[in-house]
C-alpha cells in the first residue's frame, strides 16, 4: 500500500513537470494568464468603477470592492487553459502512449491540477501585488489574509477539478475551451461587481448562493478582516466540488482508457 501511493506520487510529480515544461514552452499562454487580470482590474476600475462603483456605501472605494472578484475571474480563466489542455493530451494520443507505461491512471487527472495550481498561485499573487499598487489594502490581519488566499487556492484545486472533467469528456480541445469560458460569467452573477441589492429579486436569489458568489463573500471578508459565516459555505462547495469532479473525473478515464 505504502509503496504503490509512493509510485503514485511519483507519477503525479513526474506528469506534472512535463505540463509546467509545456507551460513554460508556450510562454504566452502563461503571461496572458498573468495579464488579463491585470487588465481586467485596471478595466473595471478606471472605466466602470465610476458609474458601478455609485452604489456603495460611503467611504469604500470600487478598486476595495471589486478585487476579491477580479482574482475569482483569473481562477476562471486558468480553468479554462487546464480543460483545453487536457483535451489536448486525449487528441494528440498521449493518453494512449500512457496505456503502455506503469503508471498510475489517476495521476494524469492529479498532475493537471498540480500544474494548474501554480498557474493559478502565481496569476493570485500578481493580480493582488497590482492591485495593491494601486491603492488596494486589506483590513484584516496576518491570518484573515492567510485566510482568504488559502480559500482562493481551495477554489482554483475545486474549479481546475471541474475543469479536468469537462477536458476528459469534451469532444474536442475547442469544444473544451468553451465549456469552460461559461465559467467566466459565473462571477458576474453574483455580488462580486455590484452589490446585490442592486439586482432584482428572483435573480439576486439566484446569484446569492451560487458557489462563486459564496466564495467570493468569503474572501472579501476576510481581507476586510470580518467574521463571516460564508468561509464554511465556501469551504464545503470547495471540498464537494473538489471531490465530485475527481471521482466522475476518474471513472470516465477508466472507461475512456481500459486496460490493453
Amino acid at each position: 500500500m505504502g509503496s504503490d501511493l509512493v509510485l503514485g506520487l511519483h507519477d503525479c510529480r513526474a506528469l506534472a513537470r512535463r505540463e509546467m515544461r509545456h507551460v513554460f514552452r508556450h510562454i504566452d499562454g502563461l503571461l496572458t494568464s498573468l495579464i488579463l487580470p491585470i487588465l481586467l482590474l485596471l478595466m473595471f476600475t478606471y472605466l466602470f468603477g465610476g458609474g458601478l462603483g455609485q452604489s456603495l456605501p460611503d467611504g469604500q472605494t470600487y478598486l476595495d470592492y471589486v478585487t476579491p472578484g477580479i482574482l475569482i475571474m483569473a481562477i476562471c480563466y486558468c480553468a479554462s487553459t487546464t480543460a483545453a489542455r487536457v483535451s489536448t493530451d486525449w487528441s494528440t494520443g498521449f493518453v494512449e502512449r500512457l496505456r503502455s507505461m506503469p503508471i498510475v491512471r489517476p495521476a494524469f487527472l492529479v498532475s493537471h491540477i498540480m500544474a494548474a495550481l501554480v498557474r493559478n498561485i502565481g496569476s493570485i499573487l500578481v493580480a493582488l501585488g497590482v492591485a495593491v499598487l494601486l491603492g488596494y489594502r486589506s483590513q484584516g490581519n496576518l491570518g484573515d489574509n492567510v485566510s482568504a488566499v488559502a480559500i482562493l487556492v481551495a477554489f482554483a484545486v475545486a474549479l481546475t477539478s471541474l475543469a479536468v472533467l469537462i477536458g476528459v469528456i469534451a469532444s474536442s480541445p475547442d469544444a473544451a475551451s468553451t465549456y469552460t469560458m461559461l465559467l467566466m460569467i459565473l462571477p458576474f452573477f453574483s455580488g462580486a461587481f455590484v452589490p446585490l441589492s442592486t439586482i432584482p429579486g428572483p435573480l439576486r436569489i439566484v446569484c446569492q448562493y451560487q458557489p462563486m458568489n459564496v466564495v467570493w463573500t468569503a474572501v472579501r471578508d476576510l481581507f476586510n478582516g470580518l467574521t463571516t459565516p460564508a468561509i464554511l459555505g465556501a469551504l464545503t462547495w470547495c471540498v464537494g466540488l473538489t471531490i465530485g469532479c475527481l471521482v466522475i473525473s476518474s471513472v470516465v478515464f477508466t472507461r475512456k482508457t481500459p486496460s490493453g
